[in-house]
């Protein structure tokens, strides 16, 4: 879930409504419910940093994130002094930055899926209009690092389905499956986010 985690906070970081209503909803389901809180987790401590190497570098955002951050290496009174000289508009770029960059959604295991990450994702890509292609698609790299009969099946998802791939060399498939996942905008299983029914289901179970 990392890079679906990364892709969705690219389009966090542009949208100040959007990232005021999580944080806000968060912070007040955390404050006064009993239910449980999983799915998503703020890393307050320790923000995730969001220019990976998975993903091609945002100068905007990377210029955004050192503007405020040269500001606020000097403990909390002086983050507090800096925040409060700040304009209101430059205020909310520096929560909506920080709630970007500090978002995480949760699966212990990359063989585990949890329905609640899911759920919490397919929310905020909703209300984002959020499409994970415009900032990564599987390439080389990717493809490479998957097991043979992953890549087999992840080929057969895309429409191929030849029972000679089981004999084909590795590398003579993945370009195949570099072109194909351009071509149809598939995307690995961690990034479909889940269905609506699924996340009531486990939200039901989790109560």
């Amino acid at each position: 879930m990392e890079i679906a985690t990364q892709c969705l906070a690219r389009d966090l970081a542009i949208n100040t409504e959007v990232a005021d209503i999580i944080l806000t909803a968060k912070l007040a389901h955390a404050a006064f419910s009993y239910g449980p809180s999983g799915g998503v987790h703020i890393s307050i401590a320790s923000p995730m940093i969001s220019d990976s190497a998975e993903l091609a570098v945002a100068h905007d955002l990377a210029a955004r994130q050192e503007r405020h951050a040269e500001h606020l290496g000097g403990g909390l009174t002086a983050a507090i002094d800096y925040v409060a000289s700040l304009e209101p508009a430059a205020r909310v770029d520096l929560r909506t930055l920080a709630l970007a960059c500090s978002i995480d959604l949760i699966e212990p295991r990359g063989d585990q899926r949890s329905p609640l990450a899911r759920g919490v994702g397919a929310k905020i890509a909703d209300m984002l209009g959020h499409a994970p292609s415009r900032h990564w698609v599987p390439d080389e790299a990717f493809f490479k690092k998957l097991p043979k009969p992953n890549l087999i099946e992840a080929l057969s998802e895309m429409g191929h389905n030849d029972p000679g791939y089981v004999k084909a060399k590795k590398g003579d498939l993945v370009p195949l499956a570099v072109r194909s996942a351009k071509e149809t905008g598939w995307l690995p299983e961690p990034m479909r986010f889940i269905a609506r029914d699924e996340v009531l289901e486990a939200q039901a179970e989790a109560a």
